[in-house]
């Protein structure tokens, strides 16, 4: 079964992983379909910063769904077709 990065979703992982302002907003716009560009010129960071986000993101969530039913794991979720 496959899922979409959903508003509950992060907001799940977001309670669970405490994440910050920025980590939040990062998930948020790739779920709308941002690029790592657009998410780099809002947060006034480089794309490499946004690449460092998104790696430690993967790992939190990775970490997270391993004890959180309510979040399937990441293999298990939908890209928008937008995000390469």
């Amino acid at each position: 079964m496959k899922f979409f990065l959903t508003k509950k979703l992060i907001e799940i992982f977001s309670d669970e992983a405490l994440l910050s302002n920025e980590e939040i907003f990062i998930l948020t716009s790739s779920a709308r379909g941002w690029t790592r560009e657009a998410q780099a010129n809002e947060l006034h960071l480089s794309v490499s910063s946004i690449d460092k986000m998104i790696k430690n993101l993967k790992s939190k969530y990775d970490f997270v769904s391993s004890y959180d039913d309510r979040l399937p794991a990441r293999a298990e979720l939908v890209k928008p077709a937008t995000l390469k």
